[in-house]
């Protein structure tokens, strides 16, 4: 299929939405009215956009989808950065699956304003490249459907 023939969905969740803003944005994206934390399983290939999210919301959209995280494409922070400027001790502790993602991953910077140099200056796009190993440690029960040819993005 063709990207622009697939269905897309939009998913939302923001906890200080106005009224007027959930009135405009449900005519484009559904909006979630449960917080799952980032705790969310994907049944098909999933863009999540989190600029600026916490370490401890990428780990739980980590956690959550440890065994097929090929489905999954951020658009946040940079996880290589995070491992830069922690210890290694700090993130397996804090955010194990942060940390152990690393290595099957690649980023891609976006570009910066010229005007605004440091807005967004840590913003990238992150695709994993591989499957992670099983680790007992981070063993998942979810099983996966991987007939879905369907796209969903989660704002």
């Amino acid at each position: 299929k063709q990207w622009y023939q697939r269905r897309v969905r939009g998913l939302l969740y923001d906890p200080v939405l106005s009224q007027s803003e959930r009135d405009h944005v449900t005519e484009h994206v559904e909006v979630m009215t449960t917080n799952d934390r980032c705790s969310r399983r994907v049944t098909c290939n999933t863009l999540f956009y989190m600029i600026h999210s916490s370490k401890r919301m990428y780990d739980n959209v980590l956690k959550s989808n440890w065994d097929q995280l090929n489905r999954c494409t951020i658009v946040g922070n940079s996880f290589q950065s995070y491992v830069t400027h922690a210890t290694d001790s700090s993130l397996l502790s804090q955010v194990p699956h942060l940390f152990k993602s690393t290595g099957h991953l690649t980023e891609e910077e976006l570009p910066r304003f010229s005007s605004y140099p440091n807005v967004f200056n840590n913003t990238v796009i992150i695709k994993f490249t591989s499957s992670v190993k099983s680790d007992e440690t981070f063993k998942n029960t979810f099983p996966v459907d991987a007939s879905q040819d369907d796209l969903e993005i989660i704002f």
